[in-house]
């Protein structure tokens, strides 16, 4: 059984041009059975896309928050 959808994250290339490394773009690939859910898998993966990106906002933030209360001495 073939997958539904597949995520390919961005990365970079290093065998393209290894002295200008190009950076390949992320894709969501469906396989053509998919056709007539095509646009609430698209809507789907956004909205988890976007969680995921407000969650790592958030630990990002924490992060810095608790590094620079730390390099202020107060630990």
């Amino acid at each position: 059984m073939q997958p539904v959808a597949r995520f390919i994250p961005s990365h970079v290339d290093y065998k393209a041009d290894p002295e200008n490394v190009p950076l390949v773009l992320s894709v969501l690939l469906l396989g053509e059975s998919v056709e007539p859910i095509r646009d609430l898998i698209d809507i789907s993966f956004l909205l988890l896309e976007r969680r995921h990106r407000e969650n790592e906002t958030v630990t990002v933030n924490t992060a810095q928050s608790y590094a620079t209360y730390s390099q202020q001495g107060v630990m």
